[in-house]
This record gives structure tokens, sequence and C-alpha cells, in this order.
């Protein structure tokens, strides 16, 4: 694969995630969130990504933008564990479904990470 435009990674986030929220589903909040995450991917491993996304990091920056995405609905209570309207309540008990993919996407994209490693980096101090 060659190296695709954010847009592009919003597009695969979109299909990962069912049932995005409208309030989230407009393609600038979703790019927001990936280029937050492309500057942290860029700020862990201390290379640069740049305007488009290189093959290494499409994977991890996809994974991520999903975890957002997910955390997003979350706190928009688009997919939670229980509700409640008046006096009738339902409890789906545990995670909600949200919850358990935000973690799964999450962990793979730190592994992706950490696979690329980090550039080490050597001050000399004096004593």
């Amino acid at each position: 694969m060659a190296s695709v435009p954010v847009g592009s990674i919003v597009e695969w986030v979109s299909g990962i995630v069912p049932d995005i929220p409208t309030s989230l589903s407009s393609g600038t909040t979703i790019q927001k969130m990936i280029e937050r995450k492309i500057i942290l991917c860029e700020n862990y491993t201390g290379e640069s990504i740049g305007g488009t996304v290189a093959n290494k990091w499409q994977q991890i920056v996809t994974d991520f933008g999903a975890a957002s995405v997910l955390n997003s609905m979350e706190l928009l209570e688009a997919d939670v564990s229980s509700v409640k309207l008046g006096e009738f309540s339902v409890n789906k008990g545990g995670k909600s479904n949200a919850t358990k993919s935000k973690d799964f996407y999450e962990a793979q994209a730190w592994e992706g990470l950490k696979l690329i490693g980090r550039q080490a980096s050597f001050k000399k101090t004096f004593s």
C-alpha cells in the first residue's frame, strides 16, 4: 500500500465502527481525532508522519482513530451498559460494547507503536 491522506483513514474508521452518532460522524470531527493521534505517534516515536500516512503507520493510526471514536461514543452514551427512562431501566451488565471495542483497538494500536519503537536520545550532563 502507498501513503494515503488522513481522509482515507477517516473512511476506514467509519467503516470499522458501526452506528456512529451524527454529532461525531461529520468528517472533520473524526479527522481532528485522527490528527491528534498522529501527533501522539510522532511524539512517541520521534518520527514525522506528515499529511499523508505511510504504510507502516496506517493500521496504528486507524486503530487509534477507532478507539477515539468509540471513546467519544461512550461519552455521548451512544452505547451504554444501562439505560434509564423515568422509572423504566435496563441494565445489560458489565462493560458496554463500545468500551470493550475501544480497549481492544487502543491496545492493538499501542502494540503496533511499540513495535516501531522510540528514538533513543542521550544528553550529556555536567555534575
